[in-house]
């Protein structure tokens, strides 16, 4: 259950306001991810050429494949964030660790207000899993200042936007504010779900 928070409706207003559970519920636990050991290539004796298998095979480094989507499944880290508190020390390493990455994850609009004084421009809080305002673990995402359009929905067959409402998101990683604890996301695909 979200410490400090009372109802949906106090949930709302705490997360678009920028204010969250108390400090006291900042848990500092990272957690270490041990890092793969990399390939080596061993290269031919001085007095042999390498045979043409050995030139005929590619070994594609670490980083090649490190722009691959963060979801719960390849990513330990992040399927731990999926379903830990909001205000927890490890969102914040996450988060510097991530940034500029994407994610992807099914979640639910856990409230959604208008930007300032704008019609057409919302702050959009996001919840992991199915729950919307109901939500009780996880992080607190959020779209800042976004329209609808910002949230890329395919063809632009874009659905009624509302809290509670499930789509499956795919953004990028901004930062996380610990004083808060909102994780911010920038959006790259929504599908309705």
């Amino acid at each position: 259950m979200r410490t400090g928070i009372l109802a949906p409706t106090l949930a709302l207003a705490a997360l678009l306001a920028g204010c969250a559970s108390s400090p006291e519920s900042i848990a500092p636990t990272v957690q270490s991810t041990p890092s793969a050991a990399q390939p080596t290539q061993s290269s031919p004796p001085p007095s042999q050429e390498p045979s043409q298998a050995q030139t005929s095979q590619t070994y594609a480094p670490p980083s090649a494949t490190a722009e691959q989507e963060i979801n719960a499944k390849n990513n330990k880290e992040f399927a731990a964030a999926l379903i830990g508190g909001e205000c927890e020390y490890s969102l914040v390493a996450f988060a510097a660790k991530y940034e500029g990455r994407t994610i992807e994850f099914n979640g639910s609009i856990l409230a959604m207000t208008n930007h300032e004084d704008y019609t057409t421009r919302y702050d959009i809080g996001i919840a992991p899993g199915d729950k919307g305002s109901s939500s009780g673990t996880g992080p607190l995402f959020k779209y800042d200042d976004v329209n609808l359009f910002d949230l890329n929905f395919p063809n632009l067959d874009i659905p009624y936007v509302g809290v509670d409402d499930l789509f499956h998101f795919v953004a990028t990683v901004d930062h996380y504010d610990p004083d808060s604890c909102l994780f911010f996301l920038k959006p790259i695909s929504t599908q309705a779900r």
